[in-house]
């Protein structure tokens, strides 16, 4: 193995288990007065998640209140699995260690820099700026050619994402 991928939202962030849903559906009800309902806001998210808008177009409309600081209440909520930490500081040198998170870039690098976990891994990947989801075999195609990786291992807890990377030489563990 030369090249160790975990995921951000319920391995090294374990208090956010059950995927995007449960992680929208929290910031959703502490946003004042929503102008839209909770499935259209979800539905914005994931094409923001995907690259197909940009965080303006993801607000625009949601509220007339300022929603940066219920987004603020909301990520720091999140805190992560220093025991994750910890392994993958001992381990850094020998492998490289990555982030891989159907995630937004903005908020992804507001958790990495809040917890110094941007110092930790060698490398991080968030499905915004790929323009895709860790549901596309080409997302974990895309990493194991950038990084020249022979042997590839995923720890995740969606069992639909290591389905999907498993098709594409992906070793893996679920969390």
């Amino acid at each position: 193995m030369d090249l160790l991928i975990f995921d951000m939202h319920g391995v090294i962030y374990p208090n956010i288990i059950g995927g995007s849903r449960i992680i929208v559906k929290k910031l959703y009800d502490r946003i004042k007065e929503p102008k839209i309902g909770y499935e259209e806001f979800y539905l914005k998210y994931k094409k923001w998640t995907k690259g197909e808008i940009s965080e303006d177009i993801f607000w625009d409309n949601v509220t007339d209140y300022n929603y940066e600081e219920c987004l603020k209440e909301h990520l720091d909520t999140f805190k992560p699995d220093m025991n994750i930490v910890q392994i993958v500081e001992k381990i850094r040198n020998n492998y490289k260690t990555v982030i891989l998170s159907n995630y937004t870039v903005s908020w992804a690098d507001y958790l990495l820099k809040r917890d110094n976990l941007d110092k930790v891994f060698s490398q991080v990947y968030i499905s915004e700026k790929m323009k895709m989801t860790k549901s596309n075999k080409e997302l974990f195609e895309s990493i194991i050619n950038k990084n020249k990786s022979k042997k590839t291992y995923l720890i995740d807890d969606q069992i639909k994402n290591l389905v999907t990377a498993s098709e594409v030489r992906y070793n893996h563990s679920k969390i």
